[in-house]
């Protein structure tokens, strides 16, 4: 027996309507998981900003109660209780110093995270390892590892810069994020201002120079955290 044809009719019609809820259902669902996602991309950012606002701090309140850097200070193991080891005391964090006297260190950069949590201006427990100096560093949100060294591992490695104290973000984090603290926090631009592109890394894959291809930067400093398929290998140095 065949249906009919009235029916047949309002079947049709039941069926196109749910076909017009279905896709305004999933038009509404995509639009929450993308601004969901912007919400997670904005939160990564406000907690990198924050991780490395809080390691200025203590890095200056350091300088301000001892008088010297962390990492370099030479009495650390007389003034500070439980410091594992001593800089040399040039006024420089360097990563391969001149070790001078009793508990001296070539390795002044690892050892700044030892100095910041045991004199209690940086929360967590770093203990200098110089068979290991990655287990003494915090890591950023993705993995890598920040620094503060007096170097030149800013800017364009092609052009010319001088060596100084930088505080680095770490790698493997997407441009888009740094070019977010750069508009946020300074000039926007990789490669000027007191916030700019570095390579710098502990192990892992190093991010491309600027105008290199996936490069983090172009050639002018402009992020290239606006284009598809953006660098996710990225990281930033702040110029102390």
């Amino acid at each position: 027996m065949s249906t009919p044809i009235s029916t047949r009719r309002r079947q049709r019609g039941v069926t196109l309507i749910e076909i017009a809820l279905f896709s305004l259902i999933s038009a509404s669902l995509a639009a929450v998981l993308l601004k969901g996602e912007q919400l997670i991309d904005a939160a990564r950012v406000r907690a990198l900003i924050a991780q490395q606002s809080q390691i200025k701090t203590a890095f200056v309140a350091f300088q301000d109660r001892y008088r010297a850097l962390p990492g370099d200070y030479a009495a650390a193991m007389l003034t500070i209780p439980g410091a594992s080891a001593a800089g040399n005391g040039n006024g420089r964090v360097e990563a391969n110093a001149t070790p001078v006297g009793a508990g001296g260190t070539p390795f002044e950069t690892p050892l700044i995270w030892d100095h910041l949590s045991r004199s209690g201006l940086l929360a967590g427990d770093y203990v200098f390892d110089p068979a290991n100096p990655v287990r003494s560093i915090p890591a950023n949100l993705y993995g890598g590892y920040v620094d503060i060294r007096f170097s030149n591992d800013y800017g364009n490695p092609t052009g010319p810069r001088v060596d100084r104290h930088i505080l680095t973000t770490g790698n493997y984090i997407p441009a888009l994020s740094l070019m977010e603290i750069d508009r946020k926090l300074d000039d926007g631009n990789g490669l000027g201002g007191h916030f700019q592109f570095s390579a710098f890394r502990w192990g892992g894959a190093q991010p491309a120079a600027p105008g290199a291809a996936g490069g983090c930067t172009d050639s002018n400093g402009v992020w290239a955290g606006a284009v598809a398929g953006a660098p996710i290998n990225c990281g930033g140095a702040w110029l102390l």
